[in-house]
């Protein structure tokens, strides 16, 4: 089970990836994503081990499969609830009876409720005088009312602006879609661009997706200098219908539409 913190130092060096890749990237892998281990898990509590790591993925992966299915600015609580749930179960199903797989888990390809605004000079000013200082929450409007408005729907929650850079980082309370959220900040006048805080690197990953009662999950395990983006990769197949687990070769695998569409959507091979 693992769990990702970004320190106000990590977000200072990657807003610093506009100015320079070379430089944001030693920053990121010196101070930024930080990987904390769970505790040693005592011996005899390989089930537990199992439903936690299940819960821990089927959130990731519920959030993702949910941003794919919505095109509304703002996830379904419920409908997402309901995945991780359903995605738990048939995560540990997969795992009590392939072991070998068990320790690879779903990796965040982005910051939950957090994207990046690059503000041309006006807009900067107005958001300025919104922020008393970089770690202060919204204490007013800035008076764009498009750029308003969308705040609100988007239940902003906090800004940290960084004024030379023109860049401000905006966090939210709800269940954000980021890639919507993103197109809809694009709209808006002043606004340069709007991006997810990306998670870089790579690693080993899962991904699934649910056609007609049957879950087809692919296990990547990835190594080799993945922070530049992993040399190696072993693809895993798995289909889930009824609780019933089966392990598809690869030869096969790849001809199934729904396999072939996800190995698409992540580059593997």
């Amino acid at each position: 089970m693992t769990t990702i913190k970004l320190t106000s130092r990590c977000r200072v060096f990657r807003l610093m990836m506009k100015i320079g890749n070379v430089l944001t990237f030693s920053c990121i892998s010196m101070f930024g994503t930080v990987i904390v281990l769970a505790e040693d898990t005592p011996a005899g509590s390989n089930q537990l081990l199992h439903e936690n790591t299940a819960a821990t993925d089927a959130v990731v992966l519920s959030d993702r499969i949910a941003h794919r299915e919505s095109l509304g600015l703002v996830l379904d609580a419920a409908h997402r609830d309901r995945l991780t749930r359903e995605i738990g179960e048939v995560l540990m199903r997969i795992r009590s009876e392939y072991p070998d797989i068990e320790e690879i888990s779903a990796r965040p390809l982005h910051v939950p409720g957090m994207l990046h605004l690059g503000l041309e000079a006006d807009l900067l000013m107005a958001v300025s005088d919104l922020v008393r200082d970089e770690e202060s929450d919204i204490s007013s409007k800035t008076g764009i009312e498009a750029f308003d408005e969308l705040n609100t729907m988007l239940g902003l929650t906090g800004i940290r602006l960084f004024r030379h850079a023109g860049i401000a980082v905006m966090e939210y309370g709800a269940l954000v879609n980021i890639e919507a959220a993103c197109r809809a900040y694009r709209e808006i006048p002043g606004v340069r661009y709007a991006e997810p805080e990306i998670l870089l690197g790579d690693g080993s990953d899962i991904e699934m997706v649910k056609d007609q009662g049957t879950w087809y999950v692919i296990v990547r395990k990835a190594w080799g200098d993945c922070p530049s983006g992993c040399i190696h990769e072993q693809l895993n197949f798995f289909t889930v219908e009824n609780g019933k687990v089966d392990r598809i070769e690869t030869a096969q695998a790849v001809h199934k539409p729904d396999f072939a569409a996800l190995l698409e959507v992540r580059g593997w091979h």
